[in-house]
């Protein structure tokens, strides 16, 4: 698994900060929405951190990551339009 965001929380600290907001995260392919906010639970060390909308594993785009308060923002936000963008490829056999 390759590195999905800069890791420049000194590993082996405790963290004794309360973080609350939205945090916008670009999920490259082979990773999950899952794998974001266990990465970003791990890093903030806080289990409220959740997602305002799931990407395919085989998807790269833009995740909404809600932590803390900022949780309390998701029903807003799913209620919104999204947009999808795709580009496919058709090969000639």
């Amino acid at each position: 698994m390759g590195v999905l965001f800069s890791d420049c929380i000194v590993l082996g600290v405790k963290q004794t900060r309360t973080y609350h907001g939205l945090l916008l995260l670009y999920k490259e392919k082979g990773y999950s929405s899952h794998d974001l906010v266990a990465k970003v639970r791990r890093l903030l060390n806080t289990k409220e951190v959740g997602h305002a909308g799931t990407l395919d594993p085989l998807a790269e785009g833009l995740m909404c990551l809600l932590i803390g308060e900022g949780t309390k923002l998701s029903s807003y936000i799913l209620e919104q339009n999204k947009e999808y963008i795709a580009e496919i490829k058709l090969k000639k056999r």
